[in-house]
């Protein structure tokens, strides 16, 4: 019995850890979807400085092609997509790299 992974996402949603993001392809109509923000954070320059990464992680139907470059707008901040997403575990989720537009 596979266990409905759609119900987390819509958990998280109605607690209020979801941002609105907006996927704005090169031709077409943005694409609204729900995105979670992962920041880990790095050390540098022998952990006398850290920083963080921006990292999102969404629904991967929501926007199946999210590609190195592709801008989004996440909570109304610009982002440019810093590598192609890349799905987690079975598929249903994936986590994309952004940094500031």
């Amino acid at each position: 019995m596979r266990f409905p992974v759609e119900v987390l996402f819509a958990a998280f949603k109605s607690a209020g850890m979801l941002e609105a993001a907006v996927f704005q392809p090169a031709s077409g109509a943005p694409v609204p979807f729900d995105a979670q923000w992962v920041r880990p954070e790095q050390l540098l320059l022998g952990d006398a400085a850290q920083s963080v990464e921006y990292v999102i992680e969404y629904e991967t139907a929501s926007v199946p092609r999210l590609s190195k470059g592709a801008l989004v707008t996440v909570a109304g901040t610009p982002y440019k997509a810093r590598a192609h997403a890349q799905t987690q575990g079975d598929g249903y989720y994936s986590r994309c790299q952004l940094e500031t537009a």
